[in-house]
């Protein structure tokens, strides 16, 4: 999905974005309780262009991450309260 911000051409930015969309949701369907999954896909959608109408699970996955940050190595707990501090939705 982050490729796709480099690409030269609207249609290409979104099928790369698309192609991540789908992988990042197929992680999730698989991994459910996946703590890092959630956390990434919080920071796409609140990060995506509206216009890309992906936007649907911001509140779920911010309170996935709120109830489950303290279960995740160090780095990624790191990463999860540096990125509170701006979030609009995730305040630990």
């Amino acid at each position: 999905m982050k490729k796709a911000g480099y690409q030269k051409t609207p249609k290409d930015k979104l099928s790369l974005f698309k192609q991540g969309r789908l992988l990042l949701e197929k992680e999730i369907e698989t991994n459910s309780k996946n703590t890092e999954y959630h956390f990434l896909r919080l920071i796409i959608q609140e990060n995506a262009p509206k216009m890309l109408k992906y936007n649907t699970n911001i509140v779920e996955d911010a309170a996935w991450v709120k109830k489950h940050y303290t279960e995740v190595n160090s780095d990624v707990r790191s990463a999860i309260v540096n990125y509170s501090k701006t979030s609009v939705n995730l305040k630990l």
